[in-house]
């Protein structure tokens, strides 16, 4: 019998190659989807993608989604409290793995057991420790179409947001960034590849600041009315 897993989901890249090697595996069955958004924006935490986009990319993949709301900047206790009733809940249809997308960031694991722990679940990282070179070149190389909505502007500058992360892309970045962006440098979202039946369809607006620090790309589902993700940036 097959280990029915949860796997976190961003939309981004290494989410997505987590997903191929969890399908590639024989042991292993991916039940569900599931991410998290701030309920007020109704867009992911840390890449700031409106859900619609996220929900299309669960459809083509043909994979329920589940979507775990938080509140705008939630404090720890408010975030694993939220993730933890979640996971619980998916806990009773049989499922006993929650998969990551992390590569090689030590103390993030670290965090992920020990919370996983205290609900009696087991979390698994498909690329843990696959070299970052590598897995960029396979992620292009098994056709896969991403770019870049979110950079980090105290390691990348402004021209590298909205752009397709492909082979030009990896021969730009500066010699010390991670070619996977594991240490926050940046963050894609995935819209075509093996893994979905048909591409997902977006419209992509202007660039936006928060924080003083972190660049978006605004990307909206076709004709949905512009909302307010820009109305706070800075």
């Amino acid at each position: 019998m097959k280990d029915k897993i949860i796997l976190s989901w961003s939309g981004g890249k290494d989410c997505a190659m987590a997903l191929v090697k969890l399908q590639q595996a024989y042991r292993y069955q991916v039940t569900h989807l599931l991410t998290t958004i701030n309920r007020e924006t109704g867009r992911t935490i840390s890449h700031d993608v409106h859900i619609d986009l996220i929900r299309a990319q669960a459809e083509s993949i043909g994979l329920p989604l589940h979507i775990v709301e938080m509140p705008p900047a939630p404090t720890n206790e408010e975030y694993q409290v939220a993730l933890h009733a979640s996971i619980n809940d998916l806990r009773e249809t049989g499922c006993n793995l929650v998969a990551y997308g992390d590569i090689a960031l030590e103390d993030v694991r670290e965090y992920r057991d020990e919370h996983l722990e205290r609900i009696r679940m087991k979390a698994i990282y498909p690329l843990w420790m696959r070299d970052p070179f590598g897995l960029a070149r396979e992620f292009q190389e098994m056709g896969f179409k991403g770019l870049t909505v979110c950079v980090d502007l105290t390691r990348l500058n402004e021209s590298f947001i909205g752009r397709s992360y492909d082979a030009q892309f990896l021969r730009d970045l500066p010699p010390h960034i991670d070619p996977c962006g594991e240490s926050g440098e940046f963050h894609t979202f995935v819209y075509d590849g093996p893994i979905f039946k048909t591409p997902v369809a977006f419209e992509m607006g202007d660039p936006y600041q928060r924080d003083n620090r972190f660049v978006y790309c605004e990307l909206l589902p076709p004709d949905a009315p512009k909302d307010d993700a820009t109305d706070d940036a800075e």
